[in-house]
């Protein structure tokens, strides 16, 4: 029986990697990447969007020069089917590999699915760079054993610690901004954060970061991550009287949350994570209800985080009708930003001298600049630094219908440095229901 669901499993994945899409025929003079991700669903088709664009252009100017000879990209698309099943994930990864001969893998967000990926790809001694997945236990494998985990890299996501960095950065703009106006030292904060591993990860960090930033935890409030009604802990946010509400969400509950608490009235600046806050049709899906609505994002029109960052979200809007999110950013940096120019400087597919030149490279991305950090003891992690000098995160605010960049507003990273803003940075719009509701008389 066991053997039968396998070989059915074997079957369905066969279909679906039959049923890629490449950009140039089969052959030895293709760079065969593997791209893999729940393509039913928004996470996988952005990240097969940005794997797309990448190979376009590359393969528009001649492809890739490796050694003496020009070679294009082809694109494996396989459905890892990972949030409902981690084995057919794994199973996806392995026909990659056996089957289609890929050179290197590229995708995978769920953090369970990633780890499981990971463990196939180092089988192989093949390059995996895994996209939205954001779990550190990825990248401290590569530190507490190189020589298997290696080949492994965090592309397009910064991990769990650095995206609460960013978030408490973030946030502690806002409460600054709150003392000033309601004249006060403490600003009492709620957590709304999904049921998931990642959030109790920055749920953690946020209880020992609030009290040296001057905030007072009111609540913690979960939900999951499709939830529809929402109200009751809405009244409960409301009761508490706090002004701030940090939000750490990667699904559907991003529009239930925004569009329940602007029913109800609730007198608080909302902010932090929110994932469906970063994509287009956020004001569609929030019935227009989203006005002054914070959260992290990798763009914002307008905003210019470098050279690359204005004709990429052009090129992507254009092509997609949408705003790139930093799972198609992501992607689109890892094949065109660092796959290929490290392929042309070995000038070889061979990953061990691949791997030598991705660590230690620095790259120029729409996001900014990429490069790959180490721990304390000076161990490889491949994991992207984060700072004011690299890998850093948008503050977006929703205003009228359009998404603004409101962060970093002249940030400070620390004493004597030089203030840190992109050109298109806007100020940040406290709503008048909360002047109104705490302001002292």
């Amino acid at each position: 029986m066991v053997q039968m669901k396998y070989f059915l499993a074997c079957l369905l994945i066969t279909f679906f990697l039959i049923f890629s899409v490449s950009l140039t025929s089969f052959g030895a003079d293709a760079v065969r990447i593997g791209v893999v991700g729940a393509m039913k669903i928004s996470d996988g088709k952005e990240i097969w969007n940005g794997a797309l664009m990448a190979a376009e252009k590359i393969n528009q100017r001649g492809g890739i020069q490796v050694g003496q000879k020009r070679m294009k990209i082809r694109l494996i698309k396989a459905d890892s089917n990972e949030f409902l099943n981690v084995d057919y994930a794994t199973n996806t990864i392995e026909m990659l590999l056996m089957q289609n001969m890929v050179d290197f893998i590229v995708g995978g967000y769920r953090n369970e699915a990633a780890l499981a990926m990971q463990d196939v790809a180092m089988d192989y001694k093949k390059i995996y760079i895994s996209i939205g997945a954001a779990m550190p236990e990825l990248s401290q494998r590569v530190a507490q054993n190189y020589g298997r985990y290696k080949y492994y890299f965090r592309g397009g996501t910064l991990n769990y610690y650095h995206i609460s960095q960013a978030c408490f950065l973030q946030l502690d703009y806002v409460a600054k901004v709150l003392r000033k106006k309601f004249k006060t030292k403490t600003i009492k904060v709620a957590i709304a954060a999904e049921k998931e591993s990642w959030a109790d990860v920055m749920i953690e960090e946020a209880l020992k970061n609030f009290p040296k930033m001057g905030l007072e935890l009111v609540g913690t409030f979960r939900f999951s991550s499709t939830a529809k009604d929402v109200s009751s802990d809405i009244l409960k946010i409301t009761r508490s009287r706090a002004p701030l509400v940090l939000t750490l969400f990667s699904g559907e509950v991003g529009n239930s949350f925004i569009t329940q608490a602007f029913d109800h009235k609730l007198p608080a600046v909302i902010l932090g994570l929110n994932l469906e806050a970063q994509r287009g049709d956020f004001w569609e899906k929030t019935d227009g209800k989203a006005n002054y609505v914070i959260a992290l994002a990798p763009f914002a029109p307008g905003v210019e985080i470098s050279s690359q960052t204005k004709p990429f979200i052009e090129k992507y809007s254009q092509q997609f009708g949408d705003i790139p999110s930093y799972i198609a950013a992501g992607t689109y940096s890892t094949i065109a930003n660092i796959l290929a120019p490290a392929i042309e400087q070995a000038g070889s597919l061979n990953p061990d001298l691949l791997v030598n030149i991705i660590e230690n490279n620095i790259y120029m991305t729409p996001q900014g600049v990429w490069a790959y950090e180490k721990d304390k003891l000076g161990r490889h992690l491949h994991d992207l630094k984060f700072g004011e000098k690299f890998a850093m995160v948008l503050g977006i605010q929703w205003l009228n219908g359009e998404m603004k960049g409101i962060w970093p507003n002249n940030y400070v990273e620390k004493p004597g440095a030089q203030p840190l803003t992109y050109k298109g940075i806007v100020d940040l719009e406290i709503p008048p229901l909360i002047i109104k509701a705490y302001k002292k008389k």
